[in-house]
């Protein structure tokens, strides 16, 4: 498999495809509690930074039934009965085929426009070959509308050992891990209607790109311990090392965190982790690229993201 880093330049081939639905300037995020962690909360913040002239919709219990309407574009019980990774996976998917947009788990750093190339790139649909913590599609695009009931179906049965014999009967999977996320794969390798829009593209690694902050502190961690690591050990780390961050790191836009659980539970990090160096870049991007803002002090920060009604809002430091 050939991987691409992704500058922000958004310097990627782009596919020869016939022309298809644009994906819409919206970014898209779920949390399944309306009372937002601190780390988390920063990290959404890089997003309304970077990207300053796109809507966002941060969807949480409370307004969810806003943007999706129970029993009809998401399971009627799925607040109620789902476990919140089950509940993130069905709404990021209908969310991508009701309106469009491109979806962001909320424990993702943004640095420079981190998504604006996949508009430029790729029409339709984009994933990190596969995975889907950070897609983007157009509404009720092509590949949208073969994920989107998949989904729905397979979170629609009934849960526990019933529900893993379907998916094992439809789709072959044997594992119960991850399995949502193991059957789009799966759609996505074998749906022949779908090979005219993937089968042209070149495949990005997301362990290069997105996942590069966690791989790369995984592999620093390895060269001290002798152990296997565990998503709170490299979280720590992360959120505490205070040496400058490794450019193969900064050459990437989107940083993925994994273990969304752990990081609700840290209420900060280190000022000069390396958590809050690429925080920073944000800043950095958003005051270069704005001659509007108003003249600010180098330690302020805008007021931390609060859940609205209609939350597609600008940074309050922008002049009218």
């Amino acid at each position: 498999m050939q991987c691409d880093s992704i500058t922000h330049n958004g310097q990627i081939p782009r596919p020869n495809l016939p022309r298809e639905p644009d994906i819409p300037r919206q970014i898209w995020g779920f949390w399944d509690k309306d009372d937002i962690p601190p780390l988390v909360q920063r990290c959404i913040n890089t997003w309304f930074i970077v990207h300053y002239n796109w809507d966002i919709h941060i969807v949480t219990p409370e307004n969810v039934s806003t943007y999706l309407k129970p029993g009809v574009d998401i399971p009627k019980d799925l607040m109620r009965d789902e476990e919140p990774a089950k509940q993130s996976d069905m709404i990021r998917f209908a969310l991508l085929y009701k309106y469009g947009g491109v979806y962001i788990d909320a424990t993702t750093l943004m640095t420079y426009p981190g998504v604006a190339w996949m508009r430029t790139n790729y029409r339709d649909w984009f994933s990190f070959d596969g995975e889907i913590n950070i897609i983007a599609s157009a509404p009720k695009g092509r590949v949208i509308s073969i994920l989107y009931p998949a989904m729905f179906q397979m979170l629609s049965w009934k849960r526990g050992v019933e529900r893993f014999k379907m998916i094992r009967k439809t789709y072959n999977i044997t594992s119960p891990y991850l399995y949502t996320q193991h059957v789009i794969q799966r759609i996505l390798k074998n749906e022949k209607t779908l090979f005219p829009i993937l089968g042209m593209r070149k495949k990005i690694c997301p362990w290069h790109t997105m996942y590069s902050l966690w791989t790369v502190s995984s592999n620093t961690i390895m060269k001290r311990i002798h152990h296997t690591l565990k998503k709170h050990e490299v979280l720590h780390f992360i959120f505490n090392m205070k040496s400058p961050v490794p450019k193969p790191i900064l050459q990437n836009t989107l940083h993925k965190l994994q273990g969304a659980w752990y990081t609700a539970t840290v209420k900060s990090a280190h000022k000069l982790s390396w958590f809050s160096q690429i925080e920073r870049r944000a800043y950095k991007s958003w005051r270069s690229r704005l001659p509007n803002i108003e003249t600010i002090h180098s330690n302020y920060h805008p007021p931390l993201w609060e859940p609205r009604p209609n939350p597609s809002v600008s940074i309050t430091t922008l002049k009218n």
